[in-house]
Formats: structure tokens, sequence, C-alpha cells
């Protein structure tokens, strides 16, 4: 028994009100997200907490005494350990927070930027490069410290050994710190090569 040409034309139609439905809804989706981030509604509240209230704390296990080296240990086993706290208390806030700024005036805008923002930015972006290698298989070979002027300007770099997440193959990771504060943290952008890294003599 075949349907008349009418039934075959409503199931149909249902067919594309069926398809349309699902995306009318991830449109409105998408424009209601789109909004919320536009007007800072998606944004946590900024009546209830400051953005330096809101910034973890230098690592305990840290001091001033600590040197590049141990610093870069403490950012891989956050890494490893997927430790956000950890990874924004380690940023050097105040050099990333210029940075950022300096791109806006470059742009000819000005940008008021949180030790939040700026802190969460960085720890973003070191995830985003350590996800392209192996958990746990990453140990500091070498570190390289510059003074140029006061302790205070000093910076530093610190190597480390890596392995591809893909293919195990060997690759190395490199570390750019400064002294902030009177203590050692990190700047935003971990760097990925090839290879094992060399060893100074």
């Amino acid at each position: 028994m075949t349907s008349s040409p009418q039934a075959q034309g409503g199931s149909r139609r249902n067919r594309r009100r069926a398809r349309v439905a699902p995306l009318s809804l991830a449109l409105i989706t998408i424009s209601i997200a789109v909004t919320l981030v536009a007007t800072g509604c998606a944004e946590r509240d900024a009546d209830t907490t400051t953005a330096d209230e809101a910034m973890p704390a230098y690592p305990a296990s840290l001091s001033s005494e600590s040197t590049p080296s141990e610093v870069a240990e403490a950012l891989i086993r956050a890494l490893d350990e997927e430790d956000q706290q950890t990874l924004m208390a380690l940023v050097a806030v105040k050099a990333e927070m210029e940075a950022i700024e300096a791109i806006y005036r470059e742009h000819g805008r000005t940008h008021e930027t949180d030790p939040v923002e700026a802190a969460s930015l960085a720890a973003s972006g070191w995830r985003a490069t350590y996800s392209f290698l192996a958990p746990g298989a990453t140990h500091v070979t070498d570190e390289d410290i510059k003074v140029a002027g006061p302790v205070s300007a000093e910076t530093a770099t610190v190597t480390a050994s890596a392995e591809s997440a893909a293919d195990r193959t060997p690759r190395s990771l490199t570390i750019r710190l400064m002294r902030e504060d009177g203590v050692w943290k990190v700047r935003a952008g971990l760097q990925t090569a090839g290879g094992v890294p060399s060893t100074r003599q």
C-alpha cells in the first residue's frame, strides 16, 4: 500500500523540521554564549572578589632561594598534574600584563589587564604546548642564568628533555624565567624542538 502524495509531502516536511530544530537550538546557544562573553556576564563577578585576591600564592615549596631549575621542575609537575592554581602562581604576571597591554597599544587601543587574566592566559598557553609532550617524561637538564644589572633584572633559561606524545621521539623543552617580586617566575610561551637538548660543559 503506497501513501498519498500529500502524506509523503507531510512526512518530508516533518523530517525537515526535525533537522532544522537542532540547528536552530545550536545557533541560539552560540548566540547566547557570545552575548554573555561580550557583556562580561560569563566572567566572574567583579564585586565578589578582586583580581589580587583571586591570584594563587607563590608555591610554598619554593622561595627566593629556589633556583630556576627548581622552579622549572615545579612547573613541569604542575603541568603533569594539570594543576592550574600552581601554574598561575608561577607566571611572571607583571611582565605578562605589560606584554598584553603593549600588544593593545601597538594597535592603538587600551586594555587594563588584571593579574588573573594574564596568569590564566599564560597557563593555558603552557598547557596547550605541553599537551604535545608525553606526561611524566620531561626532565630538567640544564639552566643558564643571565644578569644584566641588578639582581632584579636576572633572567634564566632552563632546558629539559622530553618525548613526543604521539610517537615518543625525543624532544626538548625550553622554559624562560625572570626575577619578579624577588623570586623566579616563568614567562609565557614554552618552546619545544626535536632532538635531545645539548648540555653545557
